[in-house]
């Protein structure tokens, strides 16, 4: 079944996520998955008019930001079964196992079945053979993590069957499993921030990659704070490529990189963009991990003044936050014209947009301010605080190694 794209927040707080990121491409993409219904698969790239690249980019910035979620959408293991009405009754009245199931998922439930959900769950028991107390294990489950429904239950059911759990012993073992993965994905998820939304599927395998390898919490840590330096935001490809070129390189730990650093430096793999390294043995160890630090913190600092700034402006001028919100909407409406294959809409929106634009200057302008107030520059305008410039240390960022070493050997 093709990829399945679902717009996953509020439609107004999705519209204004993809509003900030100010891709194109991304709100093209997000007003056609919205203009059918909300959810579907990913259309062919010559419907947006765009290669696929671009589309794949978009996708990708929809899923990152947690505007979407590209699930593949529930999936029936099997073809509809229907059951006479007599016949279920007579398997319950007959067979004491089915029976002990029906009246433990009403009990969990908390409501009579119905025909449909003693079809379903008939369906599961007599079409994969699974003991009537595997069944029940799987029905707490369902039911422990709110999602006890007919067809969830059928999905989890086949899933089991598919990777071997066929007794009691291995039910118990997989769910023991299945919540130390979830404890350990939760940990990284408060790594990340991320406390409002639940991952991607795409997100979620790479998250279960690096349970499997047996990556701790501290170097997962070290790898995200090199992306966010690096790229400004989690880029979840080139993160997972950090990690990957540390395992081929026998990284076990974060003591591992920090003490390596600088002699066999790893870089992210091919399409997700070069690892920055440092030069052979220049610094010592742990050196280039705490100006890592650093920068990000001076990255963070920058953020929110420019936060601080927004908000403080939009409250002392409302005609100020009256062209902020004029410019959001612009963005949007320009985003539908895209869709609808209105360039002459296209064309005046864009006018519109540099309208707005110059009428925010005039307006900074009057309060004795500039652009740069809104968007403080970086103190370095080579690397932009990056730390990098491509694969090669910024000048910016070798200076502050060099005082953070020289200030170790004091």
């Amino acid at each position: 079944m093709e990829p399945v794209l679902r717009i996953r927040q509020e439609l107004r707080q999705a519209a204004r996520q993809v509003a900030a990121v100010k891709d194109p491409d991304m709100a093209l993409l997000f007003c056609y998955i919205a203009a059918s219904g909300g959810s579907c698969a990913l259309p062919a790239p010559q419907q947006l008019g765009m290669d696929e690249s671009r589309l794949q980019k978009a996708r990708s910035l929809l899923v990152l930001y947690g505007v979407c979620s590209d699930s593949q959408g529930p999936q029936r293991p099997r073809k509809e079964v229907h059951y006479d009405p007599a016949e279920l009754k007579e398997a319950r009245q007959a067979d004491g196992e089915f029976a002990g199931l029906c009246d433990y998922y009403e009990g969990m439930a908390g409501h009579i079945m119905k025909k449909s959900e003693m079809e379903i769950l008939y369906a599961v028991y007599d079409t994969l053979g699974l003991p009537a107390e595997v069944l029940m294990l799987l029905i707490n489950y369902c039911a422990g993590i709110q999602r006890l429904s007919p067809r969830f239950l059928e999905q989890q059911a086949y899933k089991w069957s598919k990777e071997g759990v066929e007794t009691y012993a291995q039910a118990e073992q997989y769910l023991a499993n299945l919540q130390q993965r979830h404890s350990r994905q939760g940990e990284i998820m408060r790594l990340f921030g991320i406390y409002d939304r639940k991952l991607s599927e795409s997100e979620q395998r790479l998250v279960d990659k690096w349970i499997s390898y047996g990556y701790d919490s501290e170097l997962i840590a070290l790898a995200y704070d090199r992306t966010v330096l690096r790229t400004g935001a989690l880029k979840w490809n080139y993160l997972d490529s950090i990690l990957e070129s540390w395992r081929v390189a026998g990284y076990k730990n974060r003591q591992d990189v920090e003490q390596n650093e600088g002699q066999q430096a790893p870089r992210p793999a091919e399409g997700s963009g070069p690892a920055p390294q440092a030069p052979r043995g220049e610094f010592g160890s742990g050196v280039v991990a705490a100006v890592t630090k650093q920068f990000e913190r001076k990255r963070l600092q920058r953020e929110q003044l420019q936060k601080t700034r927004l908000e403080d402006l939009r409250r002392r001028d409302p005609a100020f936050a009256e062209n902020e919100k004029a410019l959001r909407l612009c963005a949007s409406r320009a985003a539908r014209a895209a869709v609808a294959g209105d360039p002459a809409e296209v064309e005046r929106l864009h006018q519109e947009n540099q309208r707005l634009l110059a009428q925010r200057q005039a307006i900074l302008a009057k309060l004795g301010l500039d652009e740069a107030y809104l968007n403080p520059p970086p103190q370095c305008p080579d690397c932009k605080d990056q730390g990098y410039i491509g694969t090669e240390m910024c000048h910016c960022f070798r200076q502050a190694c060099q005082e953070e070493q020289r200030r170790r050997q004091a």
